[in-house]
């Protein structure tokens, strides 16, 4: 008997927790409207980053945890909070399908962010004080 009550527990205690999905995406380029009118795409190292992110599907968040430099590696410990909005299967430009969350946050004090993420890519689009990135695109490595 008490083993059954000790393996109910386990099972209520473990389903509590929420395990995050750790996913890891590179940037291969960004997109930027400036204020002034001005689009440009850059693919300059010292402006694209790898981003670490835990996905937790089950309490409806994302944490981007690190942003790392291309251009030499340094790396910043970052608590950027998503809200993930909907799940939704997309019809991509193979002719299948990827699942892809949608998620919103403030990474800054004045930015806003929209997260596009699958499992293979992730898209966002943010807005600061001077310009808009329109579109950064990120391969997942893992």
């Amino acid at each position: 008997m008490k083993v059954i009550i000790i393996n109910i527990f386990i099972i209520v205690f473990l389903s509590g927790i929420s395990l995050a999905d750790t996913r890891i995406y590179q940037q291969s380029n960004d997109v930027t409207l400036k204020s002034n009118g001005e689009a440009s795409i850059d693919k300059k190292k010292g402006n694209l980053f790898r981003l670490k992110y835990d996905v937790d599907m089950k309490n409806k968040i994302i944490k981007r945890i690190h942003v790392e430099r291309l251009d030499n590696g340094y790396v910043t410990k970052d608590d950027s909070e998503y809200l993930i909005v909907d799940q939704i299967m997309v019809l991509n430009s193979n002719g299948g399908f990827d699942n892809v969350i949608f998620a919103y946050g403030r990474p800054g004090l004045s930015a806003g962010e929209i997260l596009f993420m699958s499992d293979d890519y992730l898209y966002t689009s943010r807005v600061g004080g001077t310009s808009m990135s329109i579109n950064a695109n990120y391969i997942r490595l893992k």
